[in-house]
């Protein structure tokens, strides 16, 4: 066969292999949408800026951006659909930004709906409680580690995006933990629901920067306390009203007294026994007091304690929160690496997921977290946008 009869025939092979393409790879996929404002007589959601980010493996690589019609719809086109290709929808309403699940396409789908839910942003924080809030005591040679557990709740229809910029930093704080004067704010560790992008420290107070969108929220977060005698007396308040507040000492000898606090009872949860105290409907900046009384003297040990990876129910309610012991510093000296965090929250939130279809979790716990999750990827999305702004 000649070279000239061979040209034609390899162009016709090339033709009908660019016919077998299949079709991800000629980007056919379309994810379609639409916003529903759920605040009760809520604004228009009408030209709302949506932002389609595009993720191959866990590797993010461009967006595309556009605006809502009159009745909050929204399609995107020409989507790549093979198995490698993630997508994740990014939604800024009245400030406060709001994400959807990671969305994939299966085998031989090619079209995607999602529904947002979005709402009016306010800067009133009178629908914000602590539903229900844990203080737990470990007691060491010379130090105490104290660990707070959150149950926030937003009982109303709109997301709080705060009103008090924080001094030096310029964002608003959203949610204000105050902490002991003597807490080691470089002791401190959070859990998954304070990210290092959105946590603020200032003299004796956690900010939170994020949105409080409504629902509720679980918060932890731990520090330890030095001491220097034999007695020592934890003092300090709350910056919203506390429907429920247990205190929980871990049973090492200590006498406990206190004005705020009813009971004494023993308790044992995860093995470790603890003395468990009870107050009710705390109001904001009321001072919470108690003395421990009959404590090691410090000898350098290090500080042993342990049970708070599993969750302790005191009062009815779940806090048990997981805290991230790798970060032991200050969280806003950290950089965080956005690409591994952002692979370990959807790793998580996959197997939340499954867990929650296994039956290993009742509704209002996977509700809880898997909204606390989202939440980290928002803030994490904030992060990466500022960075690669700057």
């Amino acid at each position: 066969m000649s070279r000239i009869k061979l040209l034609p025939l390899l162009a016709i092979l090339s033709a009908l292999l660019l016919l077998a393409v299949p079709a991800s790879a000629q980007e056919e996929g379309i994810i379609q949408g639409q916003l529903v404002n759920k605040t009760a007589d809520g604004d228009s959601v009408d030209k709302v800026p949506v932002t389609l980010k595009t993720f191959v493996g866990q590797a993010e690589q461009g967006s595309k951006e556009m605006a809502t019609d009159q009745e909050g719809k929204f399609q995107f086109n020409g989507l790549a659909t093979g198995s490698n290709y993630s997508y994740q929808l990014v939604v800024t309403y009245q400030t406060a930004e709001y994400d959807s699940d990671t969305i994939v396409f299966n085998a031989g789908e090619t079209t995607q709906s999602v529904t947002m839910d979005v709402y009016d942003a306010t800067d009133k924080n009178d629908k914000l409680s602590f539903h229900a809030s844990q203080i737990e005591v470990y007691v060491g040679q010379g130090r105490l580690e104290v660990i707070e557990r959150y149950l926030i709740t937003n009982e109303g229809d709109t997301t709080y995006i705060g009103s008090q910029p924080i001094p030096g930093d310029g964002r608003n704080s959203t949610l204000k933990f105050n902490l002991p004067s003597e807490a080691d704010q470089g002791s401190m560790q959070f859990s998954d629901t304070l990210m290092s992008c959105c946590v603020v420290l200032d003299s004796n107070n956690v900010h939170d920067t994020m949105a409080v969108i409504p629902g509720q929220k679980v918060v932890v977060f731990s520090y330890q306390v030095p001491y220097k005698s034999s007695e020592y007396t934890l003092s300090k308040s709350f910056t919203y009203p506390v429907t429920n507040l247990a205190l929980l000492v871990e049973d090492k000898g200590a006498s406990v007294s206190s004005d705020t606090f009813v009971g004494g009872q023993p308790v044992q949860y995860n093995n470790t026994s603890y003395i468990q105290y009870i107050a009710k409907d705390v109001a904001p900046g009321t001072p919470v007091t108690f003395t421990l009384s009959g404590l090691p003297q410090a000898t350098g040990q290090a500080l042993k304690w342990g049970g708070i990876a599993a969750a302790i129910v005191v009062l009815g309610v779940g806090l048990g929160y997981p805290l991230s012991r790798r970060r032991r510093v200050a969280v806003r000296a950290e950089a965080p690496a956005h690409a591994d965090r952002r692979s370990e929250l959807l790793t998580k939130l996959a197997k939340l997921d499954d867990d929650y279809e296994a039956d290993l979790l009742d509704k209002a716990e996977y509700t809880a977290r898997r909204t606390a999750i989202k939440q980290r990827l928002i803030g994490l999305n904030q992060q990466t946008g500022k960075q690669n702004r700057a």
